[in-house]
């Protein structure tokens, strides 16, 4: 019986320190663990169009920031629908594409986004992102560099850029842009800082820009559940 109380005594100590780690200050022991930010559609966020490429009146009204990985299925449903949106208000919205590749569920998609910058610096982006976005499932080195011959691109410098990562530092910015607000997954497009998570239907799209525009009063959010985009939910951002 002695013994038991001896043994009671000893662990009490050692059960209160349990939730310490080696080598902790008392002032890091009492700090509780920080939550996870989490982006909220429906929000507005400051999105910055920065350098990133871009199309539509310079001067619009509206101005929709598409975050996309060029293997991801749902970001292709995106842009099909972001086609469609231009289309519907050719003279009001100015498109903004941002790179947020995904290289933990789509091998591809980091290269491929560098591609298109790539493209873009000698004036192809456009059409070199149409390209990446139709042949989704067939995104290698050799698949790249046949879409930049066909694009009638600069081989010498196209070859040299990838080799070089040339575009990593500016790819990286901005997958950063959608991680300190805690927006890991795609497509993300932000309508005048409006986010909406996923590939969502054109009516949800258009509601967004009336809104921005004035002609209604808010824009109806599509919270279904269904999945709608891609997420590898790596790494977690923690709020600030």
């Amino acid at each position: 019986m002695r013994t038991l109380t001896f043994l009671a005594v000893l662990l009490i100590p050692l059960s209160a320190c349990a939730q310490w780690l080696p080598g902790q200050s008392p002032a890091e022991r009492a700090t509780p663990k920080p939550s996870i930010k989490r982006a909220v559609p429906g929000a507005v966020y400051p999105i910055r169009v920065g350098d990133a490429p871009s199309k539509g009146p310079a001067d619009a009204p509206v101005v929709v920031v598409e975050y996309s990985d060029f293997e991801c299925p749902y970001c292709k449903r995106a842009h099909d629908t972001m086609k469609e949106l231009t289309a519907r208000f050719p003279d009001k919205v100015r498109l903004v594409f941002k790179n947020h590749p995904l290289p933990h569920l789509h091998k591809h998609a980091q290269l491929a986004a560098e591609a298109a910058l790539a493209a873009g610096a000698q004036g192809k982006f456009w059409e070199m992102h149409d390209l990446l976005f139709a042949f989704r499932d067939a995104l290698t080195r050799e698949d790249l560099d046949a879409y930049a011959q066909s694009l009638g691109l600069d081989m010498v410098q196209f070859n040299y850029d990838l080799a070089t990562g040339r575009f990593r530092d500016q790819i990286q910015r901005e997958t950063r842009e959608m991680l300190d607000i805690g927006a890991t997954g795609v497509p993300a497009i932000f309508v005048n800082g409006l986010y909406i998570k996923g590939a969502k239907p054109l009516a949800i799209y258009e509601k967004a820009v009336q809104a921005a525009l004035g002609e209604i009063e808010g824009a109806a959010m599509d919270d279904d559940d269904e999945a709608n985009g891609c997420d590898d939910d790596v790494p977690e951002v923690v709020a600030r």
